[in-house]
């Protein structure tokens, strides 16, 4: 196990394409910002007495760029999804080319506790897992190591 620390989505990107190559897979677990400033601030912003506005732009997607880049190593990535759930998920499945996506609630967000569907390229559930997030990472693990090859 290797710790890469990083600040900003650019340079997790830069790292796990950096890493990608020499692993047989990648668990895209991270839920990293979609969104960032358009122009950065130098120093402290003063009070105006009214509304503030930020103009956002989006942030390099890591999971779509290792879909991309993935040739004979295996993806899984994670959508966290309130409206259309399944179909959404599937959506980021085959947009970000994942061999398998890990679909999961709202009620997740700061749950000890979580219930998930694992689902493959072929849009079939091929797991579901309620547990402790500490269990049901264990068994996706677990179901990883029994059936995915690179």
């Amino acid at each position: 196990c290797e710790y890469h620390p990083v600040v900003t989505t650019a340079q997790m990107r830069d790292a796990a394409v950096r890493l990608f190559p020499d692993c047989d897979g990648v668990i895209a677990a991270a839920a990293v910002c979609d969104y960032k400033p358009k122009e950065r601030i130098q120093g402290k912003m003063s009070k105006s007495g009214g509304p503030v506005t930020f103009d956002m732009i989006e942030t390099d997607d890591v999971l779509a760029e290792l879909g991309r880049c993935k040739e004979n190593r295996w993806v899984v990535g994670f959508a966290l999804e309130a409206q259309n759930p399944r179909e959404n998920a599937l959506q980021k499945l085959r947009k970000k080319n994942c061999d398998w996506i890990v679909l999961n609630g709202p009620e997740a967000i700061g749950a000890e506790s979580n219930s998930v569907e694992f689902i493959n390229a072929e849009t079939d559930t091929v797991a579901h897992w309620t547990g402790t997030k500490t269990e049901v990472a264990s068994a996706l693990i677990d179901w990883l190591a029994e059936h995915a090859t690179s």
